[in-house]
């Protein structure tokens, strides 16, 4: 997959914040001045937007569970504003695309989370870890694509993926997350949310998902677009099947 102009961007604009810092601590340096270098570093890169690719060219995994799409900002077109709630219909068993507006009040309509155990979700080839490889043991969950914290359907096919404890636990739940504080801060406000499962020809199992969110009233002061990864560290994963192994050190 092609890397995105905006790394060697971001790069350059790194490199650029370090060599002033450098600067400085050599200057206060010189007259005495003691200086936390690490916090003013971090403090100068804050600014530097994070690194950005389209959906088209998402890099390979290289250990962060996410990456950003189009500068954070998500692809709604007029006639999504207008969608209130949309699940696609499986294709060869796989899930698809699905969107909600939702609302405080739509997240809060139901309180009792159900059993959904029933569902095998394509790829689901369930296996047991040490919980120092994979926390929880289990390397999948049965992943809401709307997640029900959100107002998506608990106990629903179209809405359950095959998700890794670290795809679900570490990438999509700090997304869901902020849509719901944000829900919770603004209960009269309501926000778009879309995720879309992505995946290889005919793998059983999804790389990962595409999510964006914009909150309407507001005209976007919630937004976002990433990418997350549908990975385990320490695991090799056949996307085709769904089998799984320990990794050889």
């Amino acid at each position: 997959m092609k890397k995105n102009k905006n790394k060697e961007t971001k790069s350059i604009e790194k490199a650029i914040a370090l060599i002033v810092l450098i600067i400085v601590v050599v200057i206060g340096t010189y007259f005495g001045i003691e200086f936390d270098v690490e916090g003013m570093f971090n403090e100068m890169i804050s600014d530097v937007p994070e690194i950005s690719y389209s959906i088209e060219e998402i890099p390979e995994y290289n250990g962060k569970i996410y990456v950003v799409i189009d500068d954070n900002n998500p692809d709604f077109s007029e006639e999504d504003m207008e969608i209130n709630e949309y699940y696609s219909e499986l294709k060869d068993g796989r899930v698809g695309m699905c969107i909600i507006k939702t609302s405080w009040k739509k997240a809060k309509s139901d309180e009792v989370k159900d059993d959904y155990s029933s569902i095998y979700p394509t790829g689901y080839k369930q296996k047991k870890y040490d919980s120092s490889i994979v926390p929880g043991e289990y390397i999948y969950n049965r992943s809401h694509i709307i997640g029900w914290m959100l107002g998506g359907k608990d106990v629903d096919e179209r809405n359950l993926m095959a998700g890794t404890q670290n795809f679900n636990m570490n990438g999509m739940k700090q997304f869901e997350d902020k849509v719901y504080d944000y829900l919770r801060e603004n209960k009269s406000n309501h926000v778009l949310y879309r995720v879309t499962p992505y995946f290889v020809e005919n793998n059983k199992l999804a790389n990962g998902v595409q999510m964006e969110a914009y909150s309407i009233e507001d005209n976007g002061k919630l937004h976002f677009n990433v990418y997350v990864y549908n990975v385990q560290d320490g695991i090799i994963i056949d996307y085709a099947t769904g089998e799984n192994k320990l990794a050889k050190k």
